[in-house]
């Protein structure tokens, strides 16, 4: 098998903000949140525009950041969606930090200022502010996950991550908590979303945020079957879960790569992939039941942009050059991503197309899962698959 290294990831993850003023120590409300990013936004007019993508039953803005590359009139494009799941809390937290160091990169890191310099994002923070509104209101209602949909019984709610139109699959219980409503796309939160990936001709990628079950979620989700590109997103999804692992500290879970098959129908990643043609994955950041883990797995998901940025930046030609190690003839595949079919067995600049800087750290693609395997953390609980 052909082992390819790609330098200046893991080492990109280690200077990242130790703190953030005050915000990422504690909860914040639908309100707190987008005020923050508002306030990000006003300071890069240039480079950042607000749109209402829908509205809810409720009659709530679901609302989109749409940020441009600092140094490319065109740029391929990464989607990330937080807070399909109202008890999630964490998810709009960690969005907020994505946008902010995209915008203000208040570290200085070259490698999260050549992904804003090269990619165009889209951020939907609070893509349910109904539910995500309900789980505020009472202590009662902090494990609210669906919106709030009347569903004319007395119960109400579907689950979002469960409504997407690939392998959708009916359910007679509206009370359940991961009802997925009476037909596909039967919520405006998913409609919105559906039709904002249809909309955004340069998308290439994305991303939606969970917690808490540590796990990096390929599609499909629905089925264990090899999804289409999947050669394309595996060693992805190896090299962003190597990653990640690397801020996580001993006494959490460590994330595990999930590869297809998680046992969710109906989910965002399955559509995107399925529909869209837009490689994607789930990201169920570590923990998130306390404030304590807030700045932690914020951390985590920029580790994981850090790997995912630099291959989407170079989608738009569709095709990454490599050079050999002993200076020899540079080779080009034309797929989609790294292909593992090079003949080449290192590779000295950047793999994804832009320098990193100066980085002594490299992924080794044929060693990674057994050193996310060899990584000591506590079990997990039996329940850890029912975030996503």
């Amino acid at each position: 098998m052909v082992r390819i290294i790609i330098t200046g990831l893991l080492a990109t993850v280690a200077p990242l903000l130790a703190a953030a003023d005050d915000f990422y120590t504690d909860w914040r409300d639908h309100d707190a949140i987008l005020a923050r990013l508002r306030t990000v936004a006003a300071a890069h007019p240039e480079r950042v525009s607000e749109e209402c993508i829908g509205t809810t039953h409720e009659g709530r803005d679901i609302v989109a950041f749409h940020l441009s590359a600092a140094d490319r009139a065109a740029a391929p494009r990464l989607l990330i969606v937080g807070t399909q799941h109202a008890r999630e809390w964490i998810s709009p937290l960690a969005c907020t930090y994505l946008v902010e160091h995209l915008l203000d990169n208040p570290d200085d890191d070259p490698a999260v200022a050549a992904m804003a310099q090269a990619l165009d994002f889209t951020v939907v923070p609070i893509a349910n502010p109904d539910g995500y509104l309900f789980s505020w209101a009472d202590d009662d209602n902090r494990g609210w996950r669906k919106n709030r949909r009347d569903n004319g019984d007395g119960s109400y709610g579907v689950d979002l991550n469960r409504n997407w139109g690939y392998a959708w699959q009916a359910y007679d219980d509206p009370d359940w908590y991961t009802y997925p409503g009476p037909e596909a796309f039967s919520e405006p939160e998913t409609r919105a979303l559906r039709d904002l990936t249809l909309a955004l001709d340069d998308l290439q990628a994305a991303i939606d945020v969970h917690t808490p079950h540590a796990y990096v979620i390929q599609p499909f989700a629905s089925s264990s079957d090899p999804a289409p590109r999947y050669d394309e997103m595996e060693p992805l999804t190896t090299a962003i879960t190597a990653a990640m692992n690397d801020r996580v500290d001993d006494d959490r879970w460590g994330y595990l790569a999930d590869y297809g098959g998680y046992g969710a129908s109906g989910a965002s990643i399955d559509w995107w992939l399925g529909v869209a043609d837009v490689i994607c994955w789930g990201f169920e950041l570590d923990r998130g039941n306390s404030t304590d883990d807030i700045l932690p797995t914020s951390q985590e998901a920029l580790a994981g942009l850090l790997v995912l940025g630099p291959a989407v930046a170079q989608m738009g030609t569709r095709s990454i050059t490599l050079t050999a190690s002993d200076g020899g003839t540079a080779l080009t595949t034309t797929a989609h991503l790294l292909s593992r079919d090079l003949e080449s067995a290192e590779a000295t600049t950047h793999a994804f197309g832009y320098l990193a800087g100066d980085r002594d750290h490299a992924i080794d693609l044929g060693t990674v899962p057994a050193a996310i395997a060899a990584t000591p953390h506590p079990p997990r609980p039996d329940t850890a698959r029912v975030g996503f």
